[in-house]
């Protein structure tokens, strides 16, 4: 008998039938990786033989208690042996779904003129997968006409690995099911579905035929990416620009989601990505305030910030480098509008925060044993720490995110007039930049441990460690390139590596300390890899295992417009401009920028030394005064510019 067998991907496990290996599959996430639960997909089929037949599954053993195991059987097998404890474990729908090479799939045509699919002898299960082209998002509508009664499962998903949509990736369970009468029907869906593929599963009908047509999603998309575009003389990184935008545009509903697969949730991490880009791609700022409001909203009475609002799921106490997003959100969010009274209300709320963040500053000017630092899926090792207590020690990660939380604070302290309260966050700042210094810096390897007090971390060197203490000024000015620079390219040390979580930190980073060509080049090696194979989204890690979809790659639509386009505000609500391109490699740049304060064109093209720069600017902002690098040649446009730089 012909045996069809489905197992859970993310998994590096081999079968066995009767002694002989059938198939061998190797999928197992990196060291770093996020232990995100799998989902089924088809293996293999195998012919049993009469009589008594073995079936033995090897999963590696370093995988062992990561994630649960399941496989999927169509057939006869009289003995399963397990070569490790187990339990039966109760395939649910979706993985039915997901594992659905084992049922029959003929007598199904699509017919693209019009568009429809006809499925006949629908007694047995049949499926079809229908790719979008793209990932997509709003309400499903369709047309069924059926000749007896039954039901049809909607299964969506961002991607389709051997032929499987991912409906239960991560325990998503996104299948609707439709309860199908004789003669005709409509489908309406009442909620938001975001996806690429669509998967139709027709099951329980007669043996007669079934007709799905007029299959149409309209969009309901909340930030407007008309009005603004990026395109440059590196062809990945316009793609790279175009999925970033796409990724914010999908990941903001009625709130900035961290990502429409998952959890659905407002993190601040995520919302600063989405934010940040907003002030340059969608101009959007009333969403933005909204957002740091409802997270003002939700401090407690110690200080501390959640990592998400509204909701709360369980018991968790804040994260402390979400809490520094908060404070690098609203100095953003000022300087883009020059909104004083919001600047006001949330300078209150930081200075909360900071009070709580000195209370466990200890004698050695470093914050030590705070629970819950989650910084990136690169260095999360020491985000939840071990056991009850949480992360030892005083880390580097953290204490560099305090250190730009009093940096920007006391900017925005000075900016409201507010001169003490910004000299006592200064002489703060310089206490905990000199600790971090003296007692981080490892002057024989030239880079930063990720903590002291805490063994693990002062034996780790990690990309996050050193891209937040450079970033916020922990480094001397000029040994901050070198930090970078080793910490990106020296392959010796075993350093752990920055995840795609983490990509607007570094980018910043990199590009703050004039290293715009190996920023580009970092991005372009990760980030292309997900052009080239994923949905057309940015994903939460370089591994595709956790979302596809993950709100942090809009940083990289920040990113572009900040330090490729090159400009920004030097003063609240663009009172005074700069602008300081980072050619980064790049030939010429074209930017139309959609601000708070209208619509920005920018024109740039590398001449030898020089950078021909055109810019066009709003009236709101026409007669403020600009600074600008010494190499760039400023052209200044009354009205939007149509040339484009191609050569």
């Amino acid at each position: 008998m012909q045996l069809m067998l489905a197992g859970s991907t993310l998994f590096e496990y081999s079968i066995e039938l009767n002694g002989k290996k059938i198939y061998r599959q190797n999928d197992l996430p990196g060291r770093h990786q996020m232990p995100l639960p799998s989902y089924l997909v088809f293996a293999t089929s195998a012919m049993s033989r009469k009589g008594r037949n073995t079936l033995r599954i090897i999963i590696a053993n370093r995988q062992k208690n990561w994630r649960k195991f399941q496989l999927a059987i169509d057939g006869v097998v009289d003995e399963i042996i397990w070569n490790i404890p187990h339990k039966t474990i109760a395939i649910e729908l979706p993985d039915r779904i997901g594992a659905k090479q084992i049922f029959d799939s003929n007598n199904i045509n699509i017919n693209n003129d019009p568009f429809s699919i006809t499925v006949s002898r629908c007694d047995t299960r049949r499926f079809a997968v229908l790719d979008f082209g793209q990932v997509i998002t709003g309400r499903l509508t369709l047309q069924i006409k059926a000749n007896s009664s039954g039901q049809i499962y909607l299964a969506y998903g961002f991607n389709c690995s051997k032929g499987s949509v991912d409906c239960n990736r991560m325990h998503l369970r996104a299948v609707d099911i439709l309860k199908v009468p004789q003669g005709k029907s409509t489908y309406n869906a009442f909620d938001l579905r975001t996806f690429r593929y669509l998967e139709l599963v027709f099951e329980g009908f007669d043996d007669d035929e079934v007709t799905i047509s007029d299959i149409n999603l309209a969009e309901d998309i909340f930030l407007d990416d008309r009005q603004s575009s990026f395109d440059s003389s590196d062809i990945t990184a316009n793609k790279i620009f175009s999925a970033s935008k796409r990724t914010a545009q999908l990941c903001c509903t009625e709130v900035f989601v961290d990502n429409p697969e998952r959890e659905h949730t407002q993190w601040i991490d995520c919302t600063l990505a989405v934010t940040s880009a907003g002030n340059y791609l969608f101009g959007d700022y009333r969403r933005t305030e909204k957002v740091l409001r409802e997270f003002a909203l939700s401090q407690q009475e110690d200080g501390q910030l959640p990592g998400y609002a509204p909701g709360r799921w369980f018991p968790r106490i804040p994260l402390q480098g979400h809490m520094a997003f908060f404070a690098i959100g609203t100095h953003r969010y000022f300087m883009h509008t020059g909104n004083e009274r919001f600047a006001e209300d949330m300078l209150k709320i930081i200075m909360k925060m900071i009070d709580h963040w000195e209370r466990h500053r200890t004698k050695n000017n470093l914050i030590t044993d705070l629970h819950t630092v989650f910084v990136d899926w690169g260095s999360h090792i020491y985000s939840y720490g071990r056991g009850s207590k949480g992360p030892t020690g005083a880390l580097t990660t953290l204490n560099s995110y305090y250190l730009g939380v009093l940096k920007l604070t006391a900017d925005l302290a000075e900016f409201l007039g507010k001169e003490k309260t910004a000299s006592q966050l200064r002489a703060i700042y310089e206490q905990v930049r000199n600790a971090i210094w003296k007692q981080m810096f490892d002057p024989q390897l030239g880079l930063f441990r990720d903590g002291v007090g805490n063994p693990e971390a002062e034996r780790n060197i990690s990309q996050p460690a050193n891209i937040l203490a450079v970033l916020y000024g922990a480094a001397p000015r000029g040994k901050r390139a070198e930090i970078l620079a080793r910490a990106f390219t020296d392959d010796t040390l075993g350093i752990i590596p920055a995840n795609a979580h983490f990509v607007r930190q570094a980018g910043e980073a990199l590009f703050e300390a004039g290293l715009g060509e190996l920023a580009l080049e970092w991005i372009r090696d990760g980030f292309g890899k997900m052009i080239d194979t994923g949905p057309g989204t940015l994903w939460e890690t370089w591994e595709p295992y956790a979302s596809l979809c993950q709100a942090t790659g809009a940083g990289i639509g920040y990113l572009f417009s900040r330090y490729l386009a090159g400009l920004y505000p030097i003063e609240p609500g663009y009172r005074k401009i700069a602008i300081f391109p980072q050619p980064s490699g790049l030939k010429y740049v074209n930017a139309n920028l959609l601000t708070p304060y209208g619509h920005i064109t920018i024109r740039w093209q590398s001449k030898g030394e020089k950078i021909i720069y055109h810019l066009s600017l709003p009236k709101a902002l026409q007669n403020n005064p600009i600074v600008k690098a010494d190499y760039v040649d400023l052209i200044m446009l009354k009205e939007t510019s149509n040339e484009i730089w191609n050569s």
